[in-house]
């Protein structure tokens, strides 16, 4: 590996990981887990390496009749497996593929797993697309290099260039993206490829679906009986816990952190883009951490797969936030201050897409809107923002 340049497609490996070691340590795992059918196909794979080794052919022959026990009539049968929440597999990315974002074909690709994990843990729950793709994003280990000026905006660790016809985006020397002609490229190495997507992939994809009258926001959305409450905040906001209240109280969820939002014939719509429902662990009681490295925000992941995928008209705006009383509280927002956090939300700076969004953002500023303050008790958060919200704009 050449440490100035660690991209993982120049990488080595021991090559006993392609062989039968690996089939055969994850069949012991998933057998050890009680997934004995899955855990027969890993053995049938170790013995397709080796077929003279007696041992394979044995746990292969076990765990098909544990398989076949646990599905016999008085036993409980074996659950589906599990994919993660995720419409299609990571390996598709390596010979490309296209999925429907926000009523547009996006083509993505990738050069690796690992930066192929990377695009499905953000985009992964949308629908593959039939149609050619309208734009395309690619993830590589050759960073875009950044333009010789200083930089227009920052959000974060993030530095951004934007034109009218193309914007860039950098983290530190080692990574960078360019977005022009409908084409975002992104290369380069850091420890988390998938934190850094789930991070940088956003101002990418805002800036490809801005030319079609689609504006990629931060934030969330829920409906119910007709109501669906556009959520905007920042990181830390509280959207999730709000949304996590919303779902106890029989709502349904487009997002929680991505939404795409367009004009309709009769106003604006929204659709949303899924990932894994986050929320804070002190929220719910505890759990297990998300990530492969501790969450700075020691966030969990719920196991919510029921999206909303339809357009819903907007009916209502929510900015959530921490308050200090005992229970929720609901404040109103002035006109001026729900535009300026509307605009602040679409994540495209490029002047063009601002220009054209303005006007969206404003009717949505028309809409009823409030502030919604979550209580300083983090095991009541969700269900007094459930209440609060029910009161003011579900009616």
């Amino acid at each position: 590996v050449d440490p100035e340049m660690p991209v993982e497609d120049t990488a080595a490996y021991r090559s006993e990981l392609f062989g039968p070691r690996a089939a055969e340590a994850r069949g012991v795992c998933l057998f050890k887990l009680g997934r004995d059918a899955e855990a027969a196909e890993a053995y049938a794979q170790a013995q397709a390496f080796e077929p003279d080794e007696p041992a394979h052919r044995l746990k292969r022959v076990l765990a098909e009749r544990r398989a076949a026990r646990r599905s016999s009539p008085g036993e409980p049968a074996p659950g589906p497996r599990s994919n993660g929440g995720y419409r299609w597999a990571a390996r598709a990315l390596l010979n490309g593929l296209a999925i429907d974002l926000g009523g547009v074909s996006v083509g993505l690709s990738a050069t690796d797993s690992v930066r192929a994990s990377a695009i499905r843990g953000l985009l992964g729950r949308m629908a593959p697309s039939d149609q050619d793709p309208a734009v395309h994003l690619s993830f590589g280990g050759h960073r875009a290099p950044a333009p010789e000026r200083v930089p227009d905006d920052s959000v974060g660790a993030f530095e951004i260039w934007h034109d009218d016809d193309a914007i860039a985006i950098a983290h530190g020397p080692r990574v960078g993206g360019r977005v022009q002609s409908g084409r975002a490229t992104l290369g380069g190495y850091a420890p988390d490829l998938g934190q850094l997507f789930r991070h940088m992939g956003p101002f990418l994809l805002a800036a490809l679906l801005g030319p079609h009258d689609r504006f990629l926001l931060h934030g969330g959305a829920i409906q119910r009986e007709g109501s669906t409450v556009l959520v905007l905040g920042g990181s830390g906001a509280g959207k999730s816990t709000l949304v996590l209240g919303a779902v106890r109280d029989g709502w349904t969820v487009l997002s929680d952190d991505l939404v795409v939002v367009r004009s309709g014939p009769a106003g604006p719509i929204v659709s949303g883009i899924p990932k894994a429902l986050a929320v804070p662990a002190d929220v719910v009681g505890g759990g297990v951490p998300i990530g492969p490295s501790p969450d700075p925000r020691a966030r969990i992941e719920l196991p919510y797969e029921a999206w909303d995928s339809a357009w819903r008209a907007v009916t209502a705006v929510v900015m959530p936030g921490h308050g200090d009383h005992a229970t929720a509280t609901i404040e109103p927002i002035e006109r001026p201050e729900l535009l300026g956090a509307l605009v602040h939300s679409m994540l495209s700076r490029r002047p063009t897409d601002v220009r054209a969004y303005f006007g969206l953002a404003a009717a949505l500023s028309d809409l009823p809107a409030c502030r919604l303050l979550h209580t300083r008790t983090p095991q009541r958060r969700a269900e007094q923002a459930a209440a609060a919200l029910a009161a003011p704009l579900a009616s």
